[in-house]
C-alpha cells in the first residue's frame, strides 16, 4: 500500500545581497526546512580548491545575482505556512508563490519531461523508457549527482567525446559527477577510463551507474593534484571556467604530449580567458563548439 502525503511549498526569489537577511528571518521563525540556490556559488567556489561538484545543472541556469528559495511545510502546518507567506510578502521578496502539492505528483509525473537523449552514437536512456539498447547506450536516470545529459554543458562534452575518443585511449574525467562522461568515453571504445571527484556521494553514484551499465571504470574520491599521477591521452572536464583555469597548469603533468583536453561548463564571456590560459600552458586550440550560452573547447598539448 502506498501513502501519499500532501505538502505546501512556498517559493520566492531575492537579490543575493539579501540572502543573509532572508535566512536569518526564516531561522527566527524556527524554519529550517528550506533550500536555496544562487549563481553566487560560482564566485564562492573560486576559493575552494578542486570543488568540482559544488555546482549542479539547475544552479547554472539561475538568474545572475539572484537567490531562489523553496520553503516546505507538512500538510498539518497549513496555518503556519499561511502566516509565513504573509510575513514574506511584507518583507518584500520577489516572485512569491505558494502551492499545495501531493507527493504522488512528482513520483512519476516528472518522468514525462525526460526521454531518451540521442547523440551521433551515444544514447542516454532513462530506466522507464522502452528503448532498444546497443553498445553505445547508457542507462541512466536524470537527477543522479551532476550530469544526466540534459544540460548544454553535458551535451557539449558528449559531442566532443564522440568526435575525439578512439579505441585504446586512456581517458580521465575530472569532476566526474554521475559518471556520465566516463561512461560515454568507455562506450566509445576507450581502453581505460578513470573518474575523479571530491564528493564521495557522487563517486558512489558513478560506481553504481558503471555497474548498471556493465562497464569497468575506476572512480576515485580525491584531489587531482594529490591522487592522479599517471598520464592520459584524453582528459575531459565539465566544470565551470574558473576552476578549469586553475587546473590547466597541472595538466601537462598528467597529459601525454599530443593528448587532448576537452572542457565545457564555459560561458561565452569566458572564452578568451580559457583560450589564453590554454595557449600559455602549451596547448593548441583545435575545436570550439557552441550550444545555447555555453561552449566546449578542445585543445591539444603540443
Amino acid at each position: 500500500m502506498e501513502f501519499n502525503m500532501k505538502y505546501t511549498e512556498i517559493k520566492f526569489t531575492c537579490p543575493d545581497e539579501r540572502a543573509e537577511e532572508i535566512e536569518n528571518f526564516l531561522y527566527m521563525l524556527d524554519i529550517y526546512d528550506f533550500s536555496s540556490k544562487s549563481l553566487k556559488l560560482l564566485n564562492d567556489i573560486k576559493t575552494t580548491p578542486w570543488a568540482y561538484n559544488l555546482v549542479d545543472e539547475e544552479v547554472l541556469s539561475l538568474p545572475k545575482d539572484t537567490s531562489v528559495y523553496q520553503v516546505f511545510f507538512n500538510e498539518d502546518e497549513s496555518e503556519i505556512s499561511c502566516d509565513v507567506y504573509k510575513k514574506l510578502e511584507r518583507l518584500g521578496v520577489d516572485k512569491l508563490s505558494v502551492e499545495t502539492r501531493d507527493d504522488c505528483e512528482w513520483k512519476d509525473k516528472w518522468k514525462d519531461y525526460f526521454h531518451t537523449l540521442k547523440f551521433n552514437k551515444i544514447k542516454i536512456i532513462p530506466s522507464w523508457e522502452n528503448e532498444k539498447m546497443d553498445k553505445y547506450s547508457i542507462l541512466m536516470d536524470p537527477g543522479m549527482a551532476f550530469g544526466s545529459g540534459t544540460h548544454e554543458t553535458t551535451r557539449l562534452s558528449i559531442k566532443m567525446l564522440e568526435k575525439f575518443v578512439k579505441n585504446e585511449d586512456k581517458v580521465l574525467d575530472i569532476g566526474s559527477g554521475s559518471g556520465i562522461l566516463a561512461l560515454a568515453a568507455k562506450k566509445l571504445g576507450a581502453d581505460k577510463v578513470v573518474g575523479i571527484d571530491i564528493d564521495p556521494d557522487s563517486v558512489r553514484v558513478a560506481r553504481e551507474n558503471a555497474s548498471i551499465n556493465g562497464e569497468d571504470i575506476e572512480f576515485i574520491t580525491g584531489d587531482l593534484a594529490e591522487d592522479i599521477n599517471e598520464k592520459y591521452n584524453v582528459i575531459v572536464s565539465n566544470i565551470i571556467a574558473e576552476i578549469i583555469v586553475d587546473l590547466i597548469e597541472d595538466l601537462p603533468r598528467i597529459l601525454e604530449k599530443g593528448g587532448l583536453f576537452l572542457c565545457s561548463g564555459i560561458l561565452f564571456e569566458k572564452e578568451d580567458m580559457l583560450k589564453n590560459k590554454l595557449k600559455k600552458a602549451g596547448f593548441e586550440i583545435i575545436h570550439i563548439r557552441r550550444e545555447g550560452d555555453w561552449l566546449g573547447i578542445g585543445a591539444r598539448y603540443v
